[in-house]
């Protein structure tokens, strides 16, 4: 979902007229695409990349290439998918193909609005049609992790960014489908102060990394106990310390303090991205057998 809402963004400013605006904007997104290893930090033709990004599958981290793991790692768990679910699985392959001739970058565009539908029907199927079982609540702590990770991916890439030039937070809070969140909140253009706010530590915002530790939390709890082991705290103790290391972060203080902000904000994304990390081999750990 994060490559598909990247990729839409920058086909939006491709596919209109330059500005100088514009033009900054899209520099933004390049520096996204690169921080997520999208693109090589130097690339000759942008335009060749885009097509190779939705239509190569031997491209790492292409669209093709990620919804081939997608339905590798739905087939592995087939039994507790729906008839429906593999219709949306189909659907969405179908849907992402592009037509054949030549790329079109208003055409490609069509091809992600159509992705981003697909993908928010596979969301509501998760959430209105899966039992409650562990196998959803892995499921649901697994897209939590990501998407917190992702985030603060973006969010610290264009921190870094805003200290030449604040254009791409436009694209951001496109990317993390918050732009209309931003706009009921704030009846101004976007500033570093109050999207880090939003994107960070807003929790009724459900695209912020804020609301995705609450969820790790509540569902980290709900997973069965071993009383001959650790009985799994330790993946809770995690959880609380990464909920606490965010509520650390001052944002009011640090706007006062300078430049103090474009480094000091990338920092504690890189400590809670590693904590998310040190999450995720703790639930392992405990939760999955390994074969020798």
């Amino acid at each position: 979902e994060a490559v598909v809402r990247l990729l839409r963004s920058v086909m939006q400013r491709l596919g209109s007229e330059q500005t100088q605006t514009l033009g900054g904007e899209m520099k933004g997104c390049l520096a996204l695409m690169s921080r997520m290893g999208l693109v090589p930090k130097t690339v000759t033709s942008i335009t060749d990349h885009l097509q190779a990004l939705l239509s190569d599958p031997k491209h790492d981290g292409s669209v093709p290439d990620l919804l081939g793991r997608l339905r590798y790692n739905a087939a592995a768990a087939r039994d507790r998918l729906s008839d429906d679910t593999w219709r949306l699985f189909n659907r969405i392959e179908r849907d992402a193909r592009l037509p054949a001739g030549p790329f079109h970058v208003s055409t490609a565009q069509g091809v992600l609005d159509t992705l981003i539908l697909d993908l928010a029907a596979f969301s509501g199927m998760q959430q209105e049609n899966m039992t409650r079982g562990h196998g959803w609540r892995f499921l649901e702590i697994g897209k939590r992790i990501e998407r917190s990770c992702i985030i603060l991916d973006l969010v610290s890439t264009a921190t870094e960014h805003c200290a030449q030039d604040d254009s791409l937070l436009n694209p951001l809070l496109e990317i993390c489908d918050s732009t209309m969140t931003y706009r009921r909140l704030h009846f101004a253009r976007p500033q570093l102060l109050p999207v880090l706010d939003l994107l960070l530590l807003n929790d009724i915002n459900p695209r912020s990394v804020s609301h995705q530790f609450s969820i790790l939390g509540r569902q980290s709890s709900q997973l069965p106990q071993d009383p001959t082991m650790d009985r799994g705290e330790g993946a809770r103790q995690q959880s609380d310390a990464l909920r606490s290391d965010l509520a650390a972060l001052n944002l009011s203080a640090l706007s006062k303090a300078g430049d103090e902000i474009f480094v000091h904000v990338p920092a504690v994304c890189h400590s809670l991205s590693q904590g998310l990390e040190k999450f995720s081999d703790l639930i392992t750990e405990h939760y999955f057998s390994h074969a020798n």
